[in-house]
This record gives structure tokens, sequence and C-alpha cells, in this order.
């Protein structure tokens, strides 16, 4: 670093701007899998040196009032799915950006930071290419982004070219160069577009639910303008009370149910601050329990040849192949009763409250663990409906993918229409279906789960 400075100024005699770019990204890893020295060799990589060569420049940067750009990434706002030692480098470079703005002011040198979302570059192709299909895959990543497509190493260059050049009065401040991906589909999730895709699909009322009645009266109110007419009413998953009311409302109204969408979830971000425990006692509640406790409110209205879409996720796959033989054997168990199931959820859960969950052979993962247990929900629902006397009742988990959601902090590929294309998909089977039928869906497709 010293060497690259003093030759730069003994050629040029000054130096204007400093970009720090270098860096690496590791594969993500959870925090039982990194070591302190894997987490160091990072930080000094990552952040460390950029703090070094910041320290190099500045004597000649102070001489000329010269300017300082960091580069980070749209990480450092989300966290998500990138890893802790990875997300904590990029923090700490917004974090030391600022902090150097201020100490820098007094000499007029302008330190900045530059964060790009989603950038085509090598890696990008290369995780692409390891997709069944890679141009849909690349396809999939521009309509991440509002603007229609993903950027270019030249849109990130353009940035850092107009704090250097065109911004005089900016400093301390981080500059995202997203597309917009941090703000697509805000109020407007996979349970948005099930709605507007059965709005279009179903002949019947649509009932939009949730638990804040402002949103979804808004979301109902822009459904509406698009020539739609759901109804909406209160639901928190949570609450027995306001499950109930729900029933009460649709049995008065409509006198039973043709289609139940079951979408409703939680998921902590990487960044939380509650412990493991409480993690696994909330997503369970929520993810799990919550929605069993629907199900059993509801399932007594089906009319004969409904349809049940239990939203799950493609992570309770990866779950389950992360828990111990005897775990998984358990829970694959195709005679597993639902109260076997509640047990076995609940040792998690208790478990988790004393950290030995990893130790009785279940997954260090709350949100993964809780959609196993809707993902085996359904598998157990529909074997109890074959005995019903509704005749063709079907009941599927569904997997909409990595969706661009506030969930995923809107890091995934798809956008919330195809999202929703599966559990729509399972919810509208035509009458007399026998596949799939108390199956794992995902893009439409019986995957083998377990």
């Amino acid at each position: 670093m010293q060497r690259i400075i003093s030759t730069t100024i003994e050629k040029y005699k000054r130096i204007d701007c400093l970009i720090n770019n270098a860096g690496t990204h590791p594969p993500h890893a959870t925090i039982d899998n990194i070591s302190s020295e894997q987490f160091n060799s990072l930080i000094n990589i990552n952040l460390t040196g950029y703090f070094r060569f910041c320290k190099f420049a500045l004597p000649s940067l102070r001489k000329v009032q010269g300017c300082i750009i960091n580069m980070a990434s749209l990480v450092a706002e989300l966290g998500d799915y990138h890893g802790v030692e990875y997300s904590a480098s990029k923090g700490g470079i917004v974090s030391m950006t600022k902090a150097l703005a201020v100490d820098e002011a007094e000499h007029h040198v302008r330190v900045n930071s530059v964060s790009p979302g989603n950038i085509r570059t090598p890696l990008l192709d290369y995780m692409c290419s390891l997709e069944p299909d890679p141009k849909k895959a690349l396809k999939d990543c521009d309509n991440t982004q509002i603007l229609g497509n993903i950027g270019e190493g030249r849109d990130v260059a353009m940035a850092c070219l107009y704090l250097a050049a065109d911004a005089p009065f900016v400093t301390g401040t981080n500059l995202n160069v997203s597309g917009g991906a941090e703000v697509t589909g805000a109020n407007k999730g996979i349970g948005y577009a099930v709605v507007q895709a059965l709005c279009k699909q179903f002949d019947g009322d649509v009932l939009l639910t949730g638990r804040s009645e402002e949103r979804c009266k808004a979301a109902v109110a822009e459904l509406q303008k698009q020539g739609m007419s759901p109804k909406y009413h209160q639901l928190d998953i949570d609450d027995q009370a306001s499950i109930n009311k729900l029933r009460d409302f649709v049995k008065e109204q409509y006198g039973g149910i043709d289609v139940l969408v079951n979408n409703a979830g939680i998921a902590f971000k990487q960044s939380a601050t509650e412990s493991f425990g409480e993690q696994a006692r909330v997503s369970c509640g929520t993810n799990f329990t919550g929605t069993l406790n629907v199900c059993n409110t509801l399932f007594p209205l089906l009319r004969p040849h409904a349809r049940v879409s239990n939203v799950s996720s493609f992570v309770s796959q990866m779950t389950i192949s992360k828990c111990s033989k005897e775990i998984q054997e358990k829970f694959k168990n195709p005679s597993i009763t639902m109260d076997q199931l509640k047990g076995l959820m609940q040792q998690f859960i208790d478990a988790a409250q004393t950290g030995s969950h990893q130790k009785q052979g279940f997954a260090d993962w709350s949100y993964g663990m809780s959609k196993v247990g809707v993902t085996v929900m359904s598998f157990i629902q529909q074997r109890e409906l074959n005995s019903d006397p509704r005749e063709d009742i079907v009941v599927n988990a569904c997997d909409p993918g990595y969706v661009d959601t506030d969930m995923t902090s809107h890091k995934g590929t798809k956008t919330v229409e195809q999202g929703a294309d599966t559990p729509v998909y399972v919810a509208m089977l035509p009458p007399g279906t026998t596949s799939p039928k108390g199956d794992f869906v995902s893009d439409r497709t019986i995957k083998k789960w377990g």
C-alpha cells in the first residue's frame, strides 16, 4: 500500500481521489460454522485494508482537498443471506466512512461510500450458471429491479465519478446503486400477489386477511383500482379469538370455503438481537402453530372439492437435511400423527431455550424448523382428509421460491408474482385432482421431500 501511494505521488505529484474497491465474499455460513480466525481474516481484507489505505493516502489527499470512496454493499443495509462476517465487514465500511468524514471535514477531504446491489459480475454469472436454467436465473435477477434490469460495472463507476467530480458538497453519505431493489414490492408481498391472481382466476369472492387493517385496506383499494373486488377481514394467526371471528364471519356470509391459502408468517433478520430460543419460540409459534390453528378452525368449513395451499419454503428441505438421522426419520415417518408432529416441534422449541437443540438432533435454524413443521403438517392433513366424507379436498405444501419481499430483505431473485404462481396453482387445481395431492410442490412440480 505504501509503495503504490509513493509511486503515484512520484509520477503524478498528487492524489486527488482514493477508491477502495478490493474485497472478497466467502460462501454463506452461520456463526456456528465460522472460526474467529476466518472472521478476523475477512475483516482484515474487507475493512482493515480500507482503513490502512485511507491512513496512508490522507496526507496527500489533505493537500489537495481530495476525496475517498469506499466500496460497501447493499448488504450493509439488508444484512440477510450473506453471512455474519461479510455483513459485518460491509457494515463496518459504512460506519467507518461516516466517522472518517467527520474527522476529515476540517481538512476538506470528503469521504463517502457506495453500496452496489445486483450488479452483473463474473461472480453473478457463475452463481447463475449453477442453476438448472442459467438464462432464466439471470432474467429473474433482472426482474427483481424496478428498472427492469440488473446493473453493470459501469453503473457503479459512474456513481463513483459523480462523488469524485460532481458532488463537492457531499460527504459522509452512502450511495446505493441498486436499481431500486431495496424498495421493490413494499406492501405487495406474496400474499398480495396471491389475492391479485385469485381475483383473476377464482369465480367467487376473494377475502384478503391480515393483522393491519390500514395496510390491508390500502391493498384492497389498490386492487380495486385494477378492476378487482377483493374483500377484507382482520386476521392475526397468533390470536385464536381473531381466527374465530374470521370463521364466524365466513360461516355467516358464505357458509363454506372453496380455497384456503395459508401464507402468513414471520422470519427474523440475521441482525436480530433476540436469543435463538426466543426466535425458535416465535417462529414456530407463528409459522407452524398459528397456521395449524387456522386450519383446525377453518377446515370444518371446507366444501367438497376445496383446495388448501400451505405456503412452506425450500428451506424446509434444506433444514431437514441438517437434522440428525433419528430426527429425520421421525419427521419423515409416513404414519406420523399430528400430535406426534406437535410434540416434535415443542421438543425443538424447548431444546432451543437451553441451547441443546443441536445436541438433540435438530437443525440450528428456527425459521427452517418452523417450515419443516408446515410441510409435514400438510402431509398429515391430506392423509386425514382422505377419509373425510367430503370428497376431493386437496391439501399441498408449496414453495414460492426465493422471492423479492420484505422477508428476504428484497434479495430474492423472483418477483412476488412469480412467487405467487405455485401457491395459486395448487389452490386452483381442477376437480378430481389426484396429483399433486398431499405433496411438496415447487415451480408447479412435485418435489421429493426429506
